[in-house]
């Protein structure tokens, strides 16, 4: 369908036009969130510079390269972005510390975007960029810059599953409702586009060593990459509705020669005796609080005494107490849950299966 003399609207720019403009929405979105302003502005500007990255698909399908060849070497580039954006999302997201020599990463970005400016204002008429093209930036720049975006993918993407192990690893330790908090829109998106930039990168080093290159043949990767990333916009919007805990380290208690277990029988008497596990928000923090002494401490006494974490040692309390109500009453599975210290039937399920072995429902029936 021609929009305008020489520009048209077919299957393909259609297609990742849509992608990208939801990308845009999720992004828009993210910037007016209350919670979590600095990750979702990160992740914002993530999702607009992969936008601007597939834009030249977008009007490259529709003919405005051959309306507009001035295009040529615009700074549509913006893959040195990428990874540095996700980290300081997952960073800004998960850890205490505020951002400071992190802002660092984002100079291979700048670089790059300062390249194609500077080829631009250097060759105002783009059949010199053309000819700039194939005399120095397709033999030389173009594979030192094919090398250097994997490598960074690499390098972040390896740094962003070490961050999230750490964090969830912490949220076990420290927090009874942990699955509320997990980044389950990282977890899910870092091993697709792993996947995918795999597949993509040996494209691109085949391309780079033999040349071979069809301006379509990019598209079925590109199109699933951009799904992907929207996807992961989609869902963050869709997960980040509070604060996140921040991680900090618990560092070991001081007291040697304790009795342990005689410590976590105390422990578990006190959060029985004072209900305290049917707090759907308890944490560690708060639980120390409570019982006027250090997390170190706590955490210590749950994982000797019980050989669990934080999160097991609470939820195991709680299905104990989901037993009884569900042996005792005719209340609703939900209302169960969430009068166990649940916070969804989801998650009361999920956990009540692990546990016990049953649902609630199966266990209720055996009765």
């Amino acid at each position: 369908m021609e929009i305008i003399e020489g520009i048209y609207l077919g299957q393909r720019s259609l297609l990742m036009g849509s992608i990208c403009l939801l990308m845009l929405i999720s992004a828009v979105i993210l910037c007016f969130k209350p919670y979590e302003k600095i990750a979702n502005r990160f992740l914002a500007a993530f999702l607009v510079v992969v936008v601007l990255n597939f834009s030249p698909v977008v009007i490259g399908f529709m003919g405005a390269y051959d309306k507009w060849p001035w295009l040529s070497f615009y700074p549509f580039k913006t893959e040195l972005y990428f990874g540095p954006l996700l980290y300081l999302h997952a960073y800004a997201l998960m850890s205490q510390k505020k951002i400071g020599y992190q802002w660092l990463f984002l100079l291979p970005g700048v670089v790059q975007t300062s390249y194609y400016i500077s080829v631009v204002i250097s060759y105002p008429n783009y059949l010199d960029r053309w000819k700039y093209g194939g005399d120095y930036h397709s033999p030389y720049v173009s594979h030192f810059e094919t090398f250097a975006i994997l490598f960074s993918l690499l390098i972040f993407l390896h740094a962003c599953w070490k961050l999230i192990k750490r964090y969830n690893y912490f949220l076990l330790q420290t927090q009874s409702a942990a699955q509320r908090f997990k980044p389950v829109w990282l977890n899910r998106f870092l091993p697709a586009i792993s996947l995918v930039a795999c597949i993509l990168g040996l494209f691109l080093i085949y391309v780079t060593i033999f040349g071979r290159n069809n301006y379509t043949s990019e598209f079925p990767s590109q199109v699933l990459m951009a799904m992907i990333v929207c996807w992961l916009g989609i869902e963050a919007v869709y997960r980040i509705n509070s604060r996140f805990p921040k991680y900090y380290v618990i560092e070991p208690p001081r007291e040697v020669g304790k009795n342990w277990h005689k410590e976590g029988e105390k422990l578990k008497l006190y959060v029985l005796d004072n209900e305290l596990f049917l707090d759907a928000e308890l944490n560690l923090k708060s639980l120390a609080s409570h019982m006027a002494t250090n997390e170190s401490y706590l955490s210590k006494t749950i994982n000797t005494a019980f050989d669990m974490n934080f999160n097991s040692f609470i939820n195991s309390l709680r299905v104990d107490y989901a037993k009884k109500l569900l042996a005792q009453s005719d209340k609703a599975i939900l209302e169960i849950g969430l009068e166990a210290g649940f916070n969804s039937k989801a998650t009361f399920n999920r956990v009540f299966k692990q546990i016990s072995g049953l649902t609630p429902s199966k266990y209720r029936n055996l009765d």
